[in-house]
């Protein structure tokens, strides 16, 4: 039963990327008065989402509560990038910046499999 826990469940790799967006986080938190959103953007898809998507055909299957710890880091990058407050919806910000969410993601890497 440990084995299919750990193999299964992917906790400890989903762990790894929240801390990984953590600190891109903190980054991003810390240039965002000095530097265009567009370059903060470059900065997100570059890093974060090349974080998020490596190996997401693997553990994109786990449950959706650990998923969702990769989602609010990945929220917060983005509210970090626009200067926003806990409470401002991300739902326009990500669509007008063609901005994917985890599960979203998901979903693209899983349509690129099939086509």
């Amino acid at each position: 039963c440990a084995l299919i826990d750990k193999n299964l469940i992917f906790r400890g790799h989903i762990d790894y990327i929240t801390k990984t967006l953590g600190q891109l986080c903190r980054l991003l938190r810390s240039a965002v008065h000095f530097t265009r959103k567009k370059v903060l953007l470059l900065f997100y898809k570059s890093f974060a989402k090349s974080r998020i998507t490596y190996g997401l055909l693997a553990y994109g299957t786990t449950a959706t509560n650990n998923l969702m710890k990769n989602e609010i880091a990945q929220r917060r990058i983005v509210r970090a990038i626009f200067f926003l407050d806990k409470i401002e919806t991300l739902s326009d910000i990500i669509e007008v910046n063609n901005l994917y969410t985890v599960f979203d993601l998901y979903i693209v890497e899983v349509s690129k499999e099939f086509f």
